[in-house]
């Protein structure tokens, strides 16, 4: 006797299964509901800041400060984009178009391959910027990063009194020529500068601005501002002007996440950096302008100084040029470009970068190889 047998399906698992499908579907259909919200709001936040950026021109340090920190934070865009390709969330996809090329349009320049043409006989000159941070003990290292810099002028910022005999003994042999004027001082507040060179140097002058109102200490008080440079070289015979400046810090950051603004230090940075214009655009000889700027390309001071000179590392360098705050200083990598070298059209910039070792300074060094194809 053969007994046969049939599997039978529980009646209720044809229902159980679709009502987890159903679930899923409603659970896929709900997260990609929110997803597509949070790309809007994203997307809406975005266009607003890149707006923000192009626009904008208040004259305030920590709005200026804050576009240059917008600006990295953008580069969230391109993986947006990405996803909202992959969603098929057209119309998120074109909105982001514009941030997207806004983005594109403000870093590939800085990576393009740049060639930079001059006569074959045309004088050159190799300059290096560096805020030495004027308390640092660690002068040996200082200068042997300057003199392994092959720079034919060094132009330094917040020159102490102790580092500069140390420095001004140290580099005398491979830097004959200097004019230096260090100051005492403590913290940032470090006011001396100083010029180190191989060409020789016909004319010098140093000037403090003391007609700053600052609040200091409790108190408001006219406070010097930093030091300020000029130097005339001989190069083969065709004088250039050169400037070594350090302006004042609009907003003083002491470590971690303690940032500070005062509006008087933002008056006093761009009232420097106004007189400073005034004056280094009436120059007529070659001018080379370099230093500690405490600006970013965001200020409405470095439109101001590039409507008429030149950024050498525009120009000539590749990658970003930040040298603020140098690696192994506080939390943070290098953030912002704060150190310059400006050039006037007599000049031309063959190369320009920044050098990997600061020497336990807060700012890493700027070098720029000139050539002069044009006289004063």
């Amino acid at each position: 006797m053969t007994i046969t047998t049939t599997a039978q399906q529980h009646p209720l698992q044809p229902q159980t299964a679709s009502k987890i499908s159903a679930w899923t579907q409603q659970v896929l259909r709900g997260t990609l509901f929110v997803l597509c919200g949070v790309l809007w709001l994203y997307t809406l936040i975005v266009i607003g800041l890149c707006l923000f950026v192009l626009i904008d021109r208040t004259n305030v340090s920590w709005v200026e400060f804050f576009k240059t920190g917008v600006l990295p934070g953008l580069l969230t865009v391109i993986p947006a984009l990405g996803l909202a390709l992959i969603l098929r969330f057209k119309w998120v996809s074109l909105a982001l178009l514009f941030p997207t090329l806004f983005i594109i349009s403000y870093y590939v320049p800085f990576f393009l391959p740049k060639s930079v043409s001059v006569p074959p006989d045309a004088p050159q000159i190799t300059v290096l910027s560096f805020n030495i941070l004027g308390q640092s003990r660690h002068a040996e290292d200082l200068a042997q990063i300057i003199l392994d810099s092959g720079a034919d002028v060094v132009a330094v910022q917040e020159l102490g009194v102790d580092i500069e005999v140390y420095l001004s003994k140290a580099l005398a042999q491979i830097y004959p020529y200097q004019a230096v004027h260090p100051q005492a001082g403590n913290t940032n507040y470090y006011r001396g500068q100083g010029v180190y060179s191989r060409v020789p140097i016909v004319e010098d002058d140093y000037w403090q601005y003391d007609d700053f109102p600052i609040f200091r200490w409790g108190r408001w008080k006219m406070f010097p501002s930093h030091g300020h440079q000029r130097v005339v070289l001989d190069l083969d015979g065709q004088a250039v002007v050169l400037y070594n400046t350090h302006l004042w810090p609009a907003i003083n950051w002491g470590g971690g996440w303690n940032f500070t603004a005062n509006d008087l230090e933002d008056y006093g940075h761009s009232e420097a950096a106004q007189r400073l214009v005034e004056r280094t655009s009436q120059e007529t000889l070659p001018l080379i302008w370099v230093g500690d700027f405490n600006m970013s390309d965001q200020f409405n001071e470095y439109g101001d100084i590039t409507a008429y000179l030149t950024d050498s590392f525009r120009e000539s360098g590749y990658g970003m040029g930040y040298t603020y705050p140098a690696r192994g200083f506080d939390p943070f990598p290098a953030l912002m470009r704060l150190d310059y070298v400006f050039h006037s059209d007599h000049l031309r910039s063959l190369n320009t970068r920044v050098l990997g070792d600061s020497g336990y300074s807060d700012h890493f060094p700027v070098i720029s190889t000139l050539a002069l194809v044009g006289e004063g």
